[in-house]
């Protein structure tokens, strides 16, 4: 069965910090009016990235209500059967957080979809919402939604967070993932305004920029993985024998078990996916070029590690399974004494095991015809 993820609601803050106490507040807006005639049975996904204190809430919920698609009349809004209806309560909710629900088989044309909140007991408190409708048939064309369980990580222009120009949060658009990349201090937030393809993408100076998030092993598996990543390197100054000593992309960020790694090789730039097995286990890739968006390839079958840039030739290096799961995942640094990215990431895929050849046709034609990159 074919699934898609329709963004409805990008990453918006809702301020209450100028309610009184002990306020009720039902039917806030949302997203009004969408249309779903074309979709059928969906699920709804709420996602909460931020807030000062959610345990404020005696009640969180976002309700999805039936409305005619062509009613003008702003009380419709309102009046709507419920269809669907996300809802957590007072239990010490940590951000990410996922809130997920199947709507109504006969939800009908349009919906729209609302937010109440029940008692606010703080007068300072702002919550960030995102919100997708996962479907399936719908007559558009692929996208990494349909890996089903196989896709652990889904980076890319959507759920990115930015406050005063700089990145502190790179939100997983992963069905029912919540593998967000951040990063708590300011100084060492990749900027926004860089564009690849007219996406924003974070950019990372070389210097201390990074986001982090959960340990390896929620992103792969030892016996196989897959990774695709879009990028565009502004310098590489890694020149390093040792692969994970050199500019980090997407790695582990402990003693360097796992990554892809930028390196200047006599004046030829190269990706290098490896991991550590008995030894350094890699595949060397070269086509790189600076100030040009690129797609490196990465991926481990179980017997032989590979990595791609673009549509030049593909490295293949033996290997056995991955040494060591625990250490934590970062972009734009790697391993413990490796150096930082100078560039930008427009897209991190990852999967938990090497796809079959259709599948990774289908991912790199879904990122070459979004970010315009060789594939």
């Amino acid at each position: 069965m074919r699934h898609q993820v329709i963004p409805l609601l990008a990453r918006t803050d809702y301020d209450f910090s100028s309610l009184p106490t002990a306020t009720r507040i039902t039917n806030l807006p949302l997203v009004q009016n969408v249309d779903i005639s074309q979709w059928g049975t969906g699920t709804l996904v709420v996602r909460l990235h931020s807030g000062t204190d959610l345990k404020a809430f005696s009640s969180f919920r976002v309700d999805a209500r039936a409305v005619a698609p062509s009613d003008e009349d702003p009380g419709a809004f309102f009046r709507g059967r419920i269809i669907g209806t996300v809802q957590q309560s007072s239990v010490g909710l940590n951000p990410p957080s996922l809130l997920h629900t199947r709507l109504a088989d006969n939800a009908g044309g349009a919906m729209s979809l609302f937010l109440t909140v029940d008692q606010v007991v703080t007068n300072d408190l702002v919550v960030t919402i995102s919100i997708d409708l996962i479907v399936q048939e719908r007559a558009l064309g692929w996208t990494p939604a349909e890996l089903g369980s196989k896709l652990t990580l889904w980076l890319d222009q959507r759920d990115q967070f930015a406050v005063s120009g700089v990145y502190s949060d790179w939100g997983d658009q992963t069905p029912g993932g919540t593998l967000d990349f951040t990063q708590i201090v300011a100084g060492k937030r990749p900027a926004a305004g860089v564009g690849i393809n007219d996406f924003s993408a974070p950019s990372f100076d070389g210097v201390d920029d990074y986001l982090l998030s959960d340990v390896l092993s929620k992103f792969i598996s030892a016996a196989s993985y897959h990774v695709f990543v879009v990028l565009r390197a502004r310098t590489v100054s890694g020149s390093n024998a040792t692969a994970y000593l050199n500019n980090g992309v997407v790695a582990d960020v402990a003693t360097g078990w796992w990554g892809l790694y930028l390196k200047d090789n006599a004046g030829t730039y190269e990706a290098h996916g490896f991991h550590w097995d008995s030894g350094l286990s890699e595949a060397v890739a070269t086509g790189l070029a600076l100030n040009e968006d690129s797609l490196v390839e990465w991926s481990f079958d179980g017997t032989d590690i590979r990595c791609q840039i673009g549509t030049h030739s593909e490295a293949i290096a033996s290997a056995s399974n991955v040494g060591n799961l625990t250490n934590a995942v970062a972009l734009g640094v790697g391993a413990s004494g490796g150096l930082y990215l100078d560039g930008a990431i427009g897209s991190v895929l990852v999967c938990n095991v090497h796809l079959t050849e259709t599948e990774r046709v289908n991912v790199r034609g879904y990122l070459s015809s979004l970010y315009g990159v060789p594939a």
